[in-house]
Parts: structure tokens; C-alpha cells; sequence
């Protein structure tokens, strides 16, 4: 058994998602989200008969569990934070996740740093003329502007998709009041923690 369930295992990548749901709706039978966690109800004997099927059948194995059957609780860190307009559930505190880029805070830095070096290095130009070029108001110009004196550090951790899952396009082209200190920046932008995790993964 341990052998399949080592094939299932990489395997799991490639399956359906209706193939997916079918095991996680049979393993796990609730499903409870706390205020700094997130707790599984599992039904480990019913491991064992998922992988004797063929994964054709989609009823689950609750009717054959038996009264004996044993029910084991596996919880993990976990916290429902707003991110943009929505909400994200941030799961395993302090745990390394795969890093995604996100294209829209990359396309945001591009900008700002465009607009940058159009008013360092183009011959008399100045914000306003940014402003009508760009065909936007001062004020967000301003503060695309600022986003180009962003500490290194924070730039490459946003290309490489490591910023704080809570740090979303919208919220930092809001940010009004950057500040220039560098440290500050990433305490602003929650980035201290995450930069620790990036630099201890590397050692």
C-alpha cells in the first residue's frame, strides 16, 4: 500500500480535478476553519480502498466505514486576511510556499520605472508633462513614481514572486506615503518576513 500510495502521490499533479475532489471528498469528512487554523477530519481507512479502485467510481466509502472506523484530526496555522477587495486563506505561518509571480505588480513596477527614467534622462521633462503623456492625474503619477525608489530587494522579491500574499497591485499603487527609508519600506509592505524566510532558504 505504501508503494500505491507513493504513486498516487506523484501522480497527484497530472489527475483530473473531478479525480481530485473525488479523493479529498472521501478522505476528509469536515472541514473546520478557526480563527488561526484550519482543522481535517480524515478517515484514514478509507486510504486503502481508494487506492484498489480504478478511479471510475465516484461514490464516496462512508456507507462501509464500520462503526469502528477511526477519525483522525489534522490541523495546520492558517488566518483568513483580506488581500485587494477579497479574502485569501494564508495558510502554514512561517511555511514556504511555491513562489508565483504576479503579473499585474510586475506590470506596476515596469510602469513606474518607465516613468522614471522619462524624467531622469528625456531633455525638459518634468511630472506634469508625465501626467499628460501618460494620460493620468498627478497624483497616482506621483505615486507610480515613488514605487521606482523601492529598496532592490523588494523589486527583485516581486519579480521573482516572492512578496507577502497580501501585498496586491491595487494596494500598492495606493500606497500614498512611501516612505524612502528602505527599511521602513519593507516593514510598510510586510515584506520584512518574507525577505527572512527568502534568505534563510538560500543558507
Amino acid at each position: 500500500m505504501v508503494a500505491q500510495a507513493a504513486v498516487l502521490a506523484q501522480s497527484w499533479p497530472e489527475l483530473p480535478s473531478h479525480e481530485q475532489r473525488r479523493i479529498i471528498g472521501t478522505l476528509i469528512i469536515r472541514i473546520e476553519v478557526g480563527d488561526d487554523n484550519v482543522a481535517l477530519h480524515v478517515v484514514p481507512a478509507r486510504l486503502s480502498r481508494i487506492l484498489q479502485r480504478d478511479g471510475t467510481d465516484d461514490r464516496h466509502c462512508d456507507s462501509d466505514d464500520g462503526p469502528a472506523a477511526r477519525t483522525v484530526v489534522l490541523s495546520v496555522a492558517a488566518q483568513l486576511r483580506r488581500v485587494g477587495k477579497g479574502g485569501q486563506l494564508i495558510v502554514g505561518a512561517g511555511i514556504r510556499v511555491i513562489a508565483t509571480p504576479n503579473g499585474a505588480l510586475i506590470r506596476l513596477l515596469a510602469r513606474a520605472h518607465q516613468l522614471q527614467q522619462q524624467l531622469l534622462h528625456e531633455r525638459k521633462r518634468d511630472v506634469h508633462e508625465l501626467t499628460q503623456l501618460a494620460d493620468v492625474n498627478r497624483t497616482y503619477t506621483t505615486r507610480l513614481l515613488r514605487l521606482s525608489w523601492l529598496a532592490p530587494d523588494i523589486t527583485h522579491a516581486i519579480l521573482r514572486g516572492h512578496h507577502p500574499p497580501t501585498l496586491t497591485a491595487d494596494r500598492l499603487s495606493r500606497a500614498t506615503r512611501m516612505p524612502l527609508d528602505w527599511r521602513t519600506q519593507r516593514a510598510t509592505l510586510g515584506f520584512h518576513r518574507a525577505l527572512e524566510d527568502q534568505y534563510e532558504t538560500r543558507r
